[in-house]
């Protein structure tokens, strides 16, 4: 009989135990005050690679704009003259990025044709993606010097 009562005894300081724990748990109003680092962002343009069809010319590429740009500067060229100017995205960062957008500023007269990068690509913490790339190719009546700049932008994966 002895056992019978420890035992309710036990089981009523238990259910109590719980009530307590969930009551104290379920207030209804509860603040956390601090500040969550997720990581750090950084990405960036690498391994720019620019060939183009005989006979070659000088054709200048600079990353800038903290690796997020590729400017490439076409000498007055050729008709039907094309230049493949390719390059990787590299994370340098600890959060996986995603691309957002890709901007390209360069002459309407130009025919510029993108492989391999797209709006959502994403790119893993301390990876590198790639290559991507551009072909542009110089119509007949187009004979100048001129800039064309790609700008990419990256965002966390969660954006």
């Amino acid at each position: 009989m002895k056992g019978i009562l420890v035992l309710c005894v036990f089981s009523l300081f238990a259910l109590a135990t719980i009530g307590v724990a969930s009551a104290a748990w379920s207030v209804p109003e509860m603040s956390i005050v601090g500040t969550v680092r997720l990581g750090k962002v950084d990405g960036r343009i690498v391994d720019v690679s620019v060939r183009d069809t005989l006979p070659p010319r000088d054709v200048d590429a600079a990353v800038s704009h903290g690796g997020r740009a590729l400017t490439l500067t076409l000498p007055a060229f050729n008709p039907e003259f094309t230049v493949w100017a390719e390059f990787a995205l590299k994370n340098d960062g600890t959060i996986p990025l995603k691309v957002d957008c890709v901007r390209v500023n360069a002459p309407p007269e130009l025919k510029i044709k993108s492989y391999g990068l797209g709006r959502g690509e994403v790119i893993g913490p301390r990876d590198s993606t790639g290559p991507f790339g551009f072909e542009i190719t110089n119509p007949h009546h187009f004979n100048q010097e001129c800039e064309i700049t790609v700008t990419i932008d990256l965002v966390t994966w969660l954006d």
